[in-house]
């Protein structure tokens, strides 16, 4: 895995920084633009997971975008298509650093 591409608890401020507009994303936008904040190139946009089914950082998005559904910070309105709760705006607007440690604190995983 290269370095580059962050694990999952890395990218709940990115997720919840894009959905802070109130727009509506489809997992693949949150894909493209957390690719493009982090400035990642080609190689590591494209890199795989194990299965080959999928990128890493599509892997990694995806588990991100789950612990924020669990602690109501992000709700899924359509498969994969996703938008930012009230408590999710509180939270980008706080500027409160969200990792695995004070997801806890949103709601009991």
């Amino acid at each position: 895995v290269l370095m580059s591409v962050p694990k999952f608890t890395e990218l709940y401020v990115p997720i919840l920084q894009l959905l802070a507009d109130g727009r509506q994303y489809k997992r693949c936008e949150i894909v493209e633009s957390i690719a493009d904040t982090l400035k990642l190139s080609e190689a590591e946009r494209s890199e795989m997971t194990k299965s080959g089914r999928e990128t890493y950082l599509s892997r990694q998005v995806y588990w991100a975008t789950r612990y924020l559904i669990l602690t109501e910070l992000i709700k899924q309105v359509e498969r994969d298509n996703f938008i930012i709760t009230d408590e999710g705006l509180k939270a980008v607007r706080s500027g409160e650093v969200i990792g695995s440690d004070t997801l806890a604190d949103y709601q009991e995983l």
